[in-house]
């Protein structure tokens, strides 16, 4: 009995295990199943094949340059110019990825650098001399700052793909820029903007902002589908930097110095308010590879094995007639081996060892064979497999 014990332990270790089908007429069980392959159908189809493209590789490492060059003249009352151009009301005058266009300054002409002499005026409320820079500031405003135009060119390119492009056409180029203006319904590719209308793009009033200044942020969104457009088009949007409420413009100073007939030093003082663009480019271009689209079908044809296995738990476990599901499901088959041949199999392997290691010591080692021998037992077993050891 004790030897009966030991020998069923040992033979977990020869067991295998696998899948027997059962075909059941349940038609809960069957809508069940059907109705969870449809749903991994249409998650595999509709989400990730239509809506995050999954069958495309993503690429969003954008390089990005950025050029820009604004037109336009205002007409001031400065102490040296009448008009402004671009390179009096551009700030700085590179053209580079930010800028800024003043819309209103104060200018204080003839400035000269006085002595404090410790005399007090009583013609102005008491105040005295000091050193500093005389006379103060006068209020200036350069008019048509509102029909400013700025163009931005922007060149990209995605390094992954190894695609680059710009928001310039390549086909009559000079043609198209000289007769685009921005517009997002009639020309929404042109890359020519009208100072106005970025502002009130923002939802705020341009007149409002030429006072005291802004920050606006000039959007550049590249969105590329290799598969179905090789140009790829940009989109723009504009949005004010900074809370509305806290009202905060932009300001900054410079002056210009020169020397008077005299001989003495003077300059002309201006504080300026303006726009103040930034220009940020960001994207991501996609293109179809075989590699996620295989990896995403198989993860949707996983997930369909794992409804096969809730439908077992509802036969095994929920549905009332689970015990014949659960006979028909389940089958063991056993082989019984007698406990002379059980022992007589370890005893073959133990001197099968021994034998190899004595070899290996002593001797070189000879050839040695193992094979299965099918050996008929009457009323135990039909065939049994028999490890027969020996050396030539």
């Amino acid at each position: 009995m004790a030897w009966q014990n030991k020998q069923n332990r040992l033979l977990f270790l020869f067991e295998y295990t696998t899948v027997k089908y059962v075909g059941t007429q349940n038609k809960k069980i069957g809508l069940l199943y059907r109705i969870f392959q449809l749903t991994i159908m249409g998650y595999l189809i509709g989400w990730v094949f239509l809506k995050n493209k999954g069958y495309q590789v993503k690429d969003d490492t954008l390089e990005s340059s950025v050029v820009t060059k604004a037109k336009g003249v205002a007409r001031v009352n400065t102490t040296d110019s009448n008009l402004w151009g671009p390179e009096d009301y551009v700030f700085p005058n590179q053209g580079e990825n930010f800028l800024s266009i003043a819309t209103n300054f104060i200018e204080t002409p003839n400035q000269k650098l006085g002595i404090k002499t410790g005399i007090c005026l009583e013609t102005h409320n008491g105040t005295c001399e000091i050193y500093g820079w005389c006379p103060t500031e006068i209020h200036r405003d350069p008019e048509e700052a509102e029909n400013f135009t700025l163009y931005i060119r922007n060149f990209i390119r995605f390094s992954q793909l190894n695609f680059s492009t710009s928001n310039v056409p390549k086909e009559n180029r000079s043609l198209y820029l000289k007769n685009c203006l921005y517009d997002e319904t009639v020309c929404p590719y042109c890359p020519i903007f009208r100072l106005g209308d970025i502002v009130n793009k923002t939802g705020n009033k341009f007149e409002e902002m030429a006072l005291k200044g802004g920050s606006i942020g000039v959007l550049i969104e590249w969105l590329c589908d290799l598969d179905v457009d090789s140009e790829c088009r940009p989109h723009y949007s504009f949005v004010r930097l900074g809370k509305l409420s806290e009202k905060i413009g932009f300001d900054f100073r410079f002056a210009r110095y020169f020397t008077d007939v005299a001989g003495d030093r003077r300059r002309i003082f201006y504080k300026v308010f303006g726009i103040h663009l930034e220009i940020m480019v960001f994207g991501m271009a996609r293109k179809f590879c075989i590699i996620p689209t295989i990896v995403n079908i198989a993860s949707a044809l996983t997930l369909m094995a794992a409804g096969s296995y809730i439908c077992d738990i509802m036969l095994l476990y929920v549905m009332k007639k689970r015990s014949v599901y659960t006979e028909s499901k389940l089958e063991r088959m056993t082989t019984y081996v007698t406990e002379a041949c059980l022992l007589e199999m370890l005893l073959c392997c133990l001197n099968k060892i021994s034998l190899y290691l004595f070899t290996l010591r002593h001797y070189k080692l000879k050839s040695s064979k193992c094979y299965l021998h099918n050996i008929s037992y009457i009323n135990t077993i039909s065939y049994s497999d028999l490890c027969l050891c020996w050396t030539s």
